[in-house]
């Protein structure tokens, strides 16, 4: 069986547009928010890039793409490094073994990873640091970012497919 591999354009191109999302996500210079929902844009383009890349790629960009957050995250302790580590795994996990390659299955992905991204985040900083107003902050905040963010999936997808279309072989 022939495996799809990837040049190093291709990585060097999700380099550059994670790069780029994350100086405009944290310098501000181009807001998206809508209410109270602020899109983390790394996790939708994490799953695309685990989708078309599998699970060695989606660890590796999950991990670099956490550490970015983490830079200039105060209280994360290298949650997101481990969160993003961890979806980047399994999203290109499922892809490869049980998961068909299409727009159906990336939203379903995304929506699942912001879900468990969020859900932990709310858990560990939120629940577990004895905060008051938990529930309000979960689903005045929680709940429409992750359906914000899940739609963040769809352009995403189609870029890296495409890109992935132009800088793949088979060996």
């Amino acid at each position: 069986m022939k495996t799809k591999k990837h040049t190093s354009t291709f990585y060097v191109w999700v380099s550059v547009i994670g790069f780029l999302l994350f100086t405009f996500d944290s310098t501000g210079l181009a807001p998206l928010n809508i209410g109270n929902a602020r899109p983390l844009l790394l996790l939708p383009l994490l799953v695309a890039v685990a989708m078309a890349g599998r699970e060695w790629i989606g660890l590796l960009f999950g991990a670099v793409f956490g550490i970015l957050l983490d830079t200039i995250g105060a209280e994360t302790l290298c949650f997101n490094m481990i969160a993003l580590f961890i979806i980047g795994t399994v999203c290109g996990l499922l892809c490869a073994h049980y998961v068909n390659d299409n727009v159906y299955s990336a939203v379903a992905l995304c929506f699942f990873s912001n879900l468990f991204y969020y859900v932990a985040r709310w858990f560990f900083f939120y629940v577990c640091a004895g905060r008051e107003e938990v529930f309000s902050y979960f689903f005045r905040y929680c709940v429409p970012t992750i359906l914000y963010n899940t739609v963040f999936i769809i352009p995403f997808y189609f870029l890296l497919r495409y890109l992935s279309r132009r800088t793949s072989y088979y060996d």
